[in-house]
C-alpha cells in the first residue's frame, strides 16, 4: 500500500509544470546554516560586523543601522559565502534532484 502512495506522488510530480516548495529557516538549519545563531560560522564570516555593530546572528545585522557601504559589504559577503561559494548540501541535492524524477 505505501509503495503505490510513492509511486501515485512519484507520477503527480512527474506530470507537474513545476514543484513549489515551501520552508522557512527550519530547511537551512537542516543543513547547518542557522540565521538566528552566533555559532562559528558566523563568527568566522562576519566577525569584523559581530565586533564592530555587536551584532550576534545574521538576521541581527539586517536590522542594525549602518552605512549603506557597510550594509551592502555585509549582504555580498553573506551571498558569495553562503550561495557561491558554499557546495549544496544533501538535503539541497535532494530537492533538486525532485526536478529530474
Amino acid at each position: 500500500m505505501k509503495m503505490n502512495v510513492y509511486q501515485e506522488i512519484s507520477q503527480i510530480i512527474k506530470e507537474a509544470d513545476g514543484i513549489l516548495i515551501g520552508a522557512s529557516n527550519g530547511l537551512s538549519i537542516a543543513e547547518g546554516y542557522n540565521i538566528f545563531a552566533d555559532d562559528a560560522w558566523f563568527q568566522e564570516n562576519m566577525g569584523d560586523f559581530r565586533e564592530k555593530y555587536g551584532l550576534r546572528c545574521v538576521l541581527h545585522g539586517f536590522s542594525v543601522p549602518m552605512k549603506v557601504e557597510e550594509k551592502w559589504a555585509f549582504v555580498s559577503r553573506l551571498v558569495k559565502a553562503k550561495a557561491m561559494q558554499d557546495e549544496p548540501s544533501e538535503i539541497m541535492k535532494n530537492i533538486y534532484a525532485l526536478e529530474r524524477v
